[in-house]
């Protein structure tokens, strides 16, 4: 799919592309690097040993020259009419930050192929407020396309455990709740979802990576009351917090003396081990 997407970029000197080939086959890496060298297409190559997503963006973000980062599956479109709405944000986004220091960047609506919005739209053409308040106090659901400055985007610190290949995306947007982002209404990108893809095996690849599942409940635990007031979406963090420490996660008790609000998580032990209980009971996640 790598080659189809490249296919489609719509090339400006204001952007740069960059492709990470996050451990395919031999084969397959050399089969892009011989399409960018015979079209002459300006995409950067780089090739890492297999990781995961995140690691694949955050290998991509050490190596971009850019003001402003913006990740892509390799089964996402971008066109013209994306860009242009991409770049047109930057200069709304520079305007905004002049009275508001602490933006960090801007988020965008995603699209399917057939120009439906994916998830929900936001509530105003415009709004500012951290990526935790967006999902548990305004309960926007839905893929969206975020585009954040990189200075910032570089400073996030992301711990990748032993043995385990799937860091969240949301623990970067978890981490940033301390800043503003401003959200629009406009299409960034198209989203092309496959059947065999993540989004389809998100339970069985969480609980195969338990520390890093933990870790994002963890972060927006302590962000309660700070980032975002919404009750259930406490109730669900803890939830999950503890049920993928049942799941292996290590360092069980010191993680847990971290939180906050550690008195408040107690009463939801019973639950979380039951939801655990219920994991194990499926077959596809065994």
């Amino acid at each position: 799919m790598t080659i189809n997407l490249i296919k489609t970029l719509p090339f400006n000197n204001q952007v740069e592309y960059l492709v990470v080939d996050d451990g395919s086959r031999i084969d397959e890496f050399e089969r892009i690097k011989e399409f960018i060298e015979e079209e002459g297409v300006a995409v950067k190559l780089f090739r890492k040993q297999n990781g995961g997503k995140l690691s694949a963006v955050r290998y991509g973000l050490e190596h971009t020259s850019g003001d402003f980062f913006m990740d892509m599956d390799d089964d996402d479109l971008l066109n013209s009419l994306h860009l242009e709405n991409i770049l047109d944000t930057i200069e709304l986004f520079n305007k905004s930050r002049l009275d508001n220091d602490d933006l960090c960047g801007f988020c965008g609506l995603c699209e399917t192929l057939g120009n439906d919005v994916v998830g929900d739209m936001f509530p105003n053409s415009t709004i500012k407020t951290n990526f935790l308040a967006l999902r548990a106090d305004l309960k926007i659901k839905g893929d969206k396309k975020e585009v954040i400055k990189t200075d910032i985007m570089k400073s996030i610190k992301i711990n990748f455990f032993e043995n385990e290949y799937r860091v969240p995306t949301s623990t970067q947007w978890a981490k940033l709740a301390d800043y503003t982002v401003l959200f629009v209404n406009r299409p960034f990108l198209i989203k092309n979802y496959l059947a065999d893809g993540l989004s389809n095996n998100l339970s069985r690849v969480r609980i195969k990576s338990p520390n890093s599942s933990r870790e994002v409940y963890e972060i927006r635990l302590n962000q309660y009351k700070k980032a975002y007031y919404n009750t259930s979406y406490f109730s669900r963090s803890v939830i999950n917090f503890y049920r993928f420490s049942f799941h292996g996660a290590i360092r069980f008790f010191p993680r847990c003396r971290s939180l906050s609000l550690l008195w408040m998580t107690v009463p939801y032990i019973p639950i979380s081990f039951f939801v655990y209980l219920n994991d194990k009971r499926k077959k596809n996640i065994r």
